[in-house]
This record gives structure tokens, C-alpha cells and sequence, in this order.
């Protein structure tokens, strides 16, 4: 209970670095495992994180064969997909971590029972109480990382070498051995231990112990080579066999691992914080590590440890025999493996607190010494201790209850646990780095919370830990994306390093008030800010070099007649720029207004890389009689010489809005661009409103013609507005089909100006030519698609304004022949259905057809429009007898859809046949052929002018 209870409750809520791609290589695993695919099972970068790979792979074994009994065969590839389909969800993160939670809490049992067989069952107690409840140790415990997990294996492998020491049975050697290749199997840091196995094989085989037969003693050297090539086999061996990718590609494998090792050695790469300090490709110094064992301890072992080496200075001044026993007892080679270990982690410029926990649980053990002989101490001045058993339980029982309120309170967080007597989590955070996600789950509870979350833009440096987060999370960083978000948030890791998005955007939020903050462990861990820009800019778009950029401005209604800008510095160290800002209506007019430094940010305005606020003042020429008008907020800066300089801000274009005398409002970021394209896009375009994948908005369209002849081209302009920064270039593909889906041309191609470079709100307008087929049988209609594919060839998703799916289809376009037709009807009928559809007559019908053999009765028909037709009609003709039964028909749209009602025009006359087939039982008689029309979504018939009739009788049949 006190080994698992931690670390299996509450396991899920929050992410942690690393582990998504420790569960890729499980998933990547047991994927070539089952398939037999050995060359597969090299996965990783060389880490290489094998044994939790396989701690993996056989939970996910055992849960494939559960489902195979439930579902009666053995599992599929459909049945892997599903598994990995649902484990893979943030939601079932505590399965993913559950087995390795499991082999951690096993890994640290053992070390308590191994501690307390070599070293008594007192120190196995205490060193369980230590261990279980050690919280640097425990937090890795959790969580799909291999730290835990090689302190666990290292950790026994130095047990299992003392154990050999003290009884030179070969089986303890082996175990050893066979722990160091998991070790390595699972970090390749564990190589470390190997400088240690050397001094402890030296050291047992300079103290001979019995049994040694007379031929061995003496020999050191060879008892020293024999036993380090067993442990060196045994380890090699394990390694091997455990990583089926070396029975079949092995020189991959060790290049792999090689490339990692000796990339993790040298200063390239190295993103540390420490004692205030950020250290970027460089070693943070040697204090590093002695710090790190200091606030990462707690009290109880850093107080065992101080008892631990008071004794042993005591007995060494005291009794003389002391040294030779401490040489060849079993503590000298734990304290041997700490201080290798930690020199050969401090040789290392890639350092990280979580890199040296492989030696804490011989730190546990050795203060687990010092603990118990404080008892033994104090049982020698007082006895009745020894005697009544009772004290050494209420003994143990107060460390066990200073272990727990220690531990206990940073459930489920226990990444932020430092050493309260060194100041705790305060204290920490200002030595050494902080925050590996936990902490973020908390944000998107919070921000969850607000009635309007799922709209939320949030930007956060670590926004893919936002846990169940029910809006859009977008990243903290330099390409100035967040400027756009509604909230932002600063993390921890954020403001020790103070890299990203940059140390003066960093330190321009920290002097402004967070809306909440995140604790965890007396840690500011994330602070939350309501965005200070109302309209936000592209710093990498709106920008003059090397001089400012902008990141956007606020508004607030309170102060109409001004907006505060909000810009970087980029290289004003003087007074001989000023910024400047202007309200206009159009593109040219401008009234330019001198800026101020905003109160407070004086420094800022002349330090290349801070964060500074502005105030500009507004003047406009207003009308006040004139309606609402929109204005763009124009900014620049003016040099010594009176010239301009303006920044690109489409994004304030039309961005306030003037609705009556003395008020003004800032206007959302949809009307900016409905305001931006009525004044930018001709008015004889056709307005639309169709989202492309949310990002790109076509706003109108204009066709040269939307009537044409078979193989004359059509030209297209299409007007796009960006409605937010696009970061991918799109093609743009403008297809004809004909209704019944036959290609009538197309044009496809990227527009000259790369969608990637198109500015939020900026009207672009661009044209294509489609080249027709010749052959299309007229009078047709078709559809013109228009959409952006991605560099897959795959159709951007379009919606309109409200998220709603809309078709493909843009518009319609006609194609007629150069010359209807002028042949008359045969037979004149002259029947109007409706206000616009003329049945001009038909063709002459069969008087008599024989019974008792089906026949076909071709009649064609002449149609006219009298005016534009609103709907799509299906034309229906009925062979119906005496009675009135229909035993014939022929019904569909006109021309078989080609060129439906809703096509037609005045002036048009379209010629259609339809065939009535009669079946072969159909007896003789007279009977009338009928027609009439119908609604195709409703089905209602449509009158004839002028009567209440919905068809009209063609003429009469007899069947003879």
C-alpha cells in the first residue's frame, strides 16, 4: 500500500514531456513484435528506452488477449488499430502509464527487501518508508519515463554486486550483470555504473573472503578479470537478447545509441536553468548536480545522510579496526556508486535534475544507515529502548509520518517537491528548472470554467498539455501567432528561461496583472492573462526593420478619441523616430498624429528587444450628419525629417467604426472584413461567404459570362481574404461539370501571390481562364466548383460564416447553341403551366397501337420559357385508361436533367422526346396520354394558367 498507493491514484489529468513519443515506440514495438517484423523493432533515437518499451508491449499483449477471449478469435490489425485508437487518447493516459507505474512501484520493493537482507531488517524499513515515499523519485515513477525506472535497475544491479562482495556466489554476480543490461536496455547513461562495477570488483577481489581455495588467493588480478568479463557477459547477453533489432541489424542499433550517447556528451544542445541563470549551449558548472542532491532530498534523508556520516566519523576515530571493516563491508561500495556516478554526470554539459536520480535510492538507503544507528546510539544510552520493541515501531511510525507530510501534499504534482528546509518550492524554482506540463491541466480548468471556453484562442508555450481543453490552443512563441489569441499564458519554464516567444515579451507580461495564476508546491507555475491587444497584428508582417514591430493595439471605450499601440523594439536606442497613427476611410487620406511613450515604459522605448505600449491620439473628418462609416487605423513612424515610414496592419483596416456623433465602437474582426471587401471589390461582383478550412474566405466572384457556346472559354475572378495568418501555400482549382457529372473544363494552379504571403483581411483578387470541351451536347447547365487543395491534392473543407458544411459548387453556367432551334411544333398546344412555363406543342401521336404487343410511343416536345423560372420541374406524361389508371409513363426532368426548368430563358425553345413504353398485357381500349408538371423537391404539380388542372390531355390511343 505504501509502495503503490501513490503512485497508481490519480494517474491520468495531466501530460508530461516525453512521454508521447515513449508511447509512439510502444506503439511502433509491439507492432513489428507481432508481426514479426524484427528489423521494426529498432525504435527510438537511441535512448533507447527498451524495457519500458516492453513493459508496454506485454501490458498491451495481455489486452489483446483479453479482447480476443471476450470477442471469440484473436485479435486483428482492426482490433490493434482500436486498441491504440482509444489508448492513445489524452483521456486514457492513465493506461499508458499504468504498467510502468506498476514495474516502478515492484522496482522499488525489491530495493527496500535487498537493503534490508544486506543491511538488516530495521534499514529494509526504513529505506521502504524512504524510497516509497521519496518525492523527486516518485514523480518519475508515474509517468512513461525512464528515469524511475533505471534508478530502479541500477540501483538493484549495485545490491546484487554488494551481495556478491559479501558472498561471492556467481549468481549474484550474474544477477548484477543481467540488471546493468536492463539498465542500459533502458537509459544509456546506465554505461556510468560501469566504472563503479570496476572499483567494487576491485575491492572484493583485494579482500579475499572465504570460501577461496588455496590456488585463488593471492591471484587478485585474475579474480578481479574473470569476475568483471561474467558481469560484462551477463550484461551484453541481456542486451542482446531483449532487443530483437540486433539478432538482425546490430551495427544500426549500436550507431544509433553512439550518435545519442555523443550527442548528449558535448555543450551543443544545452537549454538549462540554474541558480537564476539561463545556460544555452553551455555546462552550467560543476555545482549543478551537489545542488540538485540538495533541494531534491528530503528532510528526513538529508538528515539520515548527516547521521549516517556523523557515525561513521565516529567510529573511525574510535575504533581503529574501523577502516579495514568499512573497506570490506557493504556501504563503502554504495557510497562508491554516488560519488562515480555523480562525477561522471557532472563530466556531462547535458545536465537535468531528473539525470542524476539514479543515485537518490542509494541516498535513501545510506540515510536508512543513519537512521538506525541513531537508534542503536540512543538504545546504548538508554536500553529500555532495545528492550520493549514498542519504541522501534513508534520510531519507524514518526519517520513514516514525516515521509507522508512531506510527500503527501504534492499528490498528484510531485515534480515541484524541493526541500522545505532549503525553502521548498519557492526556493527551487529560482535554482533549478522547472515544469514538464504538469500545471497545464490546471490552465484549461480554469479557462474551461468561463461561459464562452469553447471559443476561446489560448496561447501557451506548452499548449499541447492543456488537458480536455474545450477551445483553441495555439503556441506561445516567435512567429507571433498568440498576438491573436484571447488569452495567453506564461509557464514556468518560460519565465526561468526567458526564451520563448522572447525575454521582452516575457517581461512585458509580467508587468502586467495575471487574471489567475496556477500554484502547484508554492510555485507560480503558469500565470493567465487576458490579452492586452484588441486588435491584434503580424509581427512578422507589420514591421520596419531594425527598427519596430508591431504587435497590435487596444481600444477601450472609455478613451475613444485614442488606442494604445503595443510594438517591439527592434533598433530605436534614441529619440529620432516617432511613432504616429492616423484614422482614414479610404487608402490615401491621412491626418498623422505623434505618439507618446505610455508611462512606465520609457527604458523600454530605447532597448532593443522590450515590449512597449504607446498612446496614440485619433483625429478623423467626420460628417456628422453622414451614416456609420468604418475607419482604418493607420500607424508609422516619422523620422527626423518629417517622412513616414507606415507599417502593413491590415488587420486595423476598418477596424473602427463611427455609428453616431461622439460614438464610436471597435468593430469585430468579421465586419473589418465584410467593410474591407465592400470598399476594396467591385460592386458588379457577386457577394459570397464561403470559409475554406476556416482560414481562407471567398468573398466574391465575377464571371465574363455566365452563357456560353461549347469550347468557348470562361474567365473567372474569385476575391479571397485571408481571415487569419495562412502558414501553408494552397492551389486553387476551378472545375465545370456538367449535372450529370461529366467534365467540362478546369483551371487549376497556385495563385501568383502564395497564400502563405496573403495579410489577414487584404483583398486578393485572382483570375483564371477555363478552356471548354466542344462537344458538349447543348442546351446544358453546369456547376462551377471552386476550392483549395492542399499539397495532397485534398479539398480544403468549406463552411460558411456559422461552421455549416456547404457544397463545392459555386454557381451556374449555360451552354447553348449558337442557334436554337426554329422548326414548329407539329401540333400546336399552347399550354401555360404556372406564370413561366409554355408547352408549345408536340409531335403527332400514334392513333392506333396493336394489343398484346409493347410498343414504344415516341412524342416530342416544345417548351418555352415566358419568364425566369424559379424551381426545378420534372416533366410527367401518362398513358392513363377509361378509368383513369395509369398504365404507362414517362417521367424526369427535361432533357434528362441536363439543362433543368431553373436554367431556362426567355426566348429559349427547348426540344425534348420521351418514349412511353406500353406494357405487353395491356388490353384494348382508348386511352389518353396526359402531362403535366411537378415540383422535384415536394412533388407539387403545377397548374395550368388560368384552371385549377395539374395536366393536360395530349391526345387520345386506341389499343386494337
Amino acid at each position: 500500500m505504501l509502495t503503490f498507493a501513490p503512485r497508481l491514484i490519480d494517474l491520468g489529468g495531466y501530460l508530461i514531456v516525453d512521454e508521447a513519443d515513449r508511447w509512439r515506440w510502444a506503439e511502433q514495438f509491439f507492432r513489428a513484435l507481432i508481426s514479426g517484423d524484427l528489423h521494426g523493432t529498432l525504435v527510438g533515437d537511441g535512448y533507447p528506452g527498451i524495457v519500458p518499451v516492453w513493459v508496454e508491449t506485454l501490458w498491451l499483449l495481455g489486452e489483446g488477449v483479453r479482447r480476443s477471449i471476450v470477442e471469440g478469435r484473436w485479435f486483428s490489425q482492426e482490433s490493434i488499430y482500436m486498441l491504440f485508437h482509444v489508448w492513445s487518447r489524452t483521456e486514457h493516459i492513465a493506461l499508458q502509464r499504468l504498467p510502468i507505474a506498476i514495474f516502478n512501484g515492484l522496482l522499488a520493493l525489491l530495493v527496500a527487501w535487498y537493503a534490508g537482507r544486506l543491511y538488516g531488517r530495521r534499514v529494509g524499513v526504513v529505506t521502504l518508508i524512504l524510497v516509497a515515499l521519496n518525492p523527486f523519485y516518485l514523480a518519475d515513477s508515474r509517468v512513461n519515463r525512464a528515469e524511475a525506472m533505471i534508478t530502479g535497475l541500477l540501483t538493484l544491479s549495485v545490491l546484487a554486486l554488494v551481495d556478491h562482495g559479501r558472498t561471492r556466489r556467481l549468481r549474484t554476480l550474474v544477477l548484477s550483470g543481467i540488471l546493468g543490461g536492463l539498465a542500459f536496455l533502458t537509459k544509456i547513461q546506465g554505461l556510468v555504473i560501469l566504472p563503479v562495477v570496476g572499483v567494487t570488483l576491485l575491492l572484493a577481489a583485494l579482500i579475499p573472503r572465504p570460501p577461496l581455495s588455496t590456488q585463488w588467493k593471492g591471484r587478485w588480478g585474475l579474480r578481479l578479470v574473470i569476475a568483471a568479463a561474467i558481469w560484462l557477459l551477463a550484461a551484453v547477453v541481456t542486451w542482446s537478447l531483449l532487443w530483437p533489432a540486433m539478432w538482425v541489424r546490430p551495427l544500426d542499433v549500436l550507431s544509433l545509441v553512439y550518435d545519442y550517447a555523443t550527442r548528449k556528451a558535448g555543450a551543443e544542445g544545452v537549454n538549462v536553468f540554474f541558480a537564476g541563470r539561463h545556460f544555452l549551449d553551455t555546462d552550467p558548472g560543476g555545482l549543478f548536480y551537489p545542488v540538485v542532491v540538495l533541494f531534491r532530498l528530503t528532510p528526513l534523508t538529508l538528515l539520515g545522510l548527516v547521521l549516517a556520516v556523523a557515525g561513521c566519523v565516529q567510529r573511525w576515530r574510535r575504533d581503529a579496526d574501523y577502516p579495514a571493516r568499512l573497506l570490506a563491508g557493504p556501504v563503502l561500495p554504495l557510497a562508491i556508486y554516488v560519488a562515480l556516478y555523480t562525477l561522471a554526470m557532472s563530466l556531462g554539459s547535458h545536465k537535468q535534475d531528473r539525470y542524476l536520480m539514479p543515485i537518490f535510492l542509494a541516498l535513501d538507503i545510506l540515510a536508512a544507515l543513519g537512521w538506525v544507528g541513531l537508534w542503536d546510539w540512543l538504545a546504548g544510552r538508554w536500553p529500555y529502548l532495545r528492550r520493549n520493541a514498542g519504541w522501534g515501531w513508534t520510531g519507524a511510525a514518526a519517520l513514516l509520518a514525516v515521509q507522508l507530510a512531506t510527500a503527501l501534499p504534492h499528490h498528484p504534482y510531485y515534480f515541484p517537491y524541493f526541500n522545505p528546509l532549503l525553502g521548498g518550492g519557492a526556493t527551487g524554482a529560482r535554482m533549478l528548472r522547472v515544469g514538464w506540463g504538469e500545471g497545464m491541466d490546471r490552465v484549461a480548468q480554469y479557462l474551461n470554467s468561463k461561459p464562452d471556453a469553447a471559443q476561446l484562442t489560448v496561447a501557451a508555450r506548452w499548449y499541447g498539455y492543456m488537458v480536455d481543453f474545450a477551445g483553441k490552443a495555439i503556441a506561445f512563441d516567435r512567429q507571433g501567432r498568440w498576438t491573436r489569441a484571447d488569452y495567453m499564458v506564461l509557464y514556468i519554464q518560460q519565465t526561468q528561461r526567458m526564451l520563448d516567444p522572447s525575454p521582452g515579451v516575457i517581461r512585458y507580461f509580467q508587468r502586467l496583472q495575471p487574471e489567475h495564476t496556477v500554484m502547484l508546491g508554492g510555485i507560480e507555475y503558469a500565470q493567465i492573462y487576458r490579452s492586452p491587444i484588441t486588435r491584434a497584428a503580424q509581427p512578422s508582417v507589420s514591421r520596419i526593420p531594425d527598427r519596430a514591430a508591431l504587435f497590435g493595439y487596444r481600444w477601450d471605450a472609455s478613451a475613444p478619441g485614442e488606442v494604445r499601440l503595443v510594438w517591439e523594439n527592434l533598433g530605436l536606442t534614441d529619440a529620432a523616430f516617432t511613432f504616429v497613427a492616423a484614422l482614414s476611410d479610404d487608402h490615401q487620406d491621412s491626418m498623422w498624429q505623434p505618439c507618446i511613450v505610455a508611462p512606465g515604459f520609457e527604458a523600454e522605448a530605447v532597448t532593443v528587444g522590450e515590449v512597449v505600449e504607446s498612446v496614440c491620439p485619433l483625429i478623423a473628418r467626420i460628417d456628422h450628419s453622414s451614416s456609420s462609416r468604418a475607419f482604418d487605423v493607420r500607424f508609422g513612424l516619422r523620422d527626423a525629417s518629417g517622412e513616414v515610414s507606415e507599417f502593413t496592419f491590415p488587420e486595423a483596416w476598418q477596424s473602427l467604426v463611427y455609428q453616431t456623433e461622439g460614438e464610436w465602437r471597435l468593430a469585430d474582426w468579421s465586419e473589418s472584413l465584410d467593410f474591407v471587401a465592400r470598399r476594396d471589390i467591385p460592386s458588379e461582383a457577386v457577394t459570397v461567404d464561403r470559409y475554406h478550412a476556416g482560414q481562407i474566405r471567398l468573398t466574391a466572384y465575377a464571371l465574363d459570362s455566365t452563357v456560353l457556346h461549347p469550347g468557348e472559354p470562361l474567365t473567372v475572378t474569385l476575391y479571397w481574404q485571408a481571415v487569419q495568418p495562412v502558414t501553408k501555400d494552397y492551389v486553387i482549382f476551378n472545375h465545370l461539370y456538367s449535372l450529370d457529372g461529366v467534365e467540362v473544363g478546369r483551371a487549376d494552379g497556385a495563385p501568383p501571390l502564395a497564400t502563405s504571403h496573403w495579410l489577414p483581411g487584404q483583398v486578393i483578387s485572382t483570375v483564371h481562364i477555363i478552356a471548354t470541351v466542344p462537344d458538349l451536347a447543348v442546351p446544358a447547365a453546369t456547376t462551377l466548383q471552386v476550392g483549395l487543395y492542399d499539397q495532397g491534392d485534398r479539398a480544403l473543407p468549406i463552411t460558411d460564416r456559422a461552421g455549416q458544411s456547404l457544397s463545392v459548387g459555386l454557381t451556374r453556367v449555360k451552354f447553348v447553341p449558337s442557334v436554337w432551334p426554329s422548326e414548329a411544333p407539329p401540333v400546336y398546344s399552347g399550354v401555360r403551366f404556372g406564370d413561366a412555363i409554355l408547352l408549345e406543342g408536340r409531335s403527332e401521336l400514334p392513333a392506333t397501337i396493336p394489343v398484346g404487343e409493347g410498343q414504344s410511343v415516341v412524342i416530342r416536345l416544345w417548351w418555352q420559357a415566358m419568364s425566369p423560372i424559379a424551381g426545378d420541374y420534372s416533366v410527367f406524361v401518362h398513358l392513363v385508361d377509361e378509368a383513369g389508371a395509369v398504365v404507362a409513363q414517362a417521367d424526369g426532368a427535361p432533357l434528362s436533367g441536363r439543362y433543368p426548368t431553373s436554367a431556362w430563358s426567355p426566348g429559349e425553345r427547348i426540344i425534348e422526346t420521351r418514349v412511353l413504353r406500353t406494357p405487353l398485357d395491356l388490353r384494348g381500349g382508348s386511352y389518353s396520354v396526359v402531362i403535366g408538371l411537378y415540383d422535384l423537391e415536394d412533388g407539387a404539380r403545377l397548374p395550368t394558367a388560368g384552371s385549377a388542372n395539374d395536366q393536360v390531355v395530349l391526345g387520345e390511343i386506341v389499343v386494337k
